[in-house]
């Protein structure tokens, strides 16, 4: 009989568990939204400068791009060996 009773009790905790979490998240965003919410940006004291100078980048960017244009335009084919010619051409 102690035990049904145990049982009951941790029934009715685990209802009262439940209700109360579902409770609490339907009133959440209510609450939220009735406080006061009214924000200021912090003040910038020096501006950061993470990113460095960006003009050694382009110009890195350029060189890349400008490679890249040389080998794929280069009409004179280093990489292929006259040995390697197909017969038929």
């Amino acid at each position: 009989m102690n035990q049904m009773k145990h049982l009951e009790d941790v029934m009715k905790l685990s209802k009262f568990a439940a209700a109360t979490a579902a409770l609490s998240l339907a009133t959440a965003p209510v609450m939220a939204s009735a406080a006061d919410m009214d924000r200021a940006a912090a003040p910038v004291v020096a501006e950061n400068n993470v990113a460095g100078n960006s003009t050694a980048g382009l110009i890195g960017l350029f060189a890349l791009v400008a490679l890249a244009l040389f080998i794929f335009i280069d009409e004179d084919d280093v990489f292929i060996d006259e040995d390697d010619v197909p017969v038929s051409a």
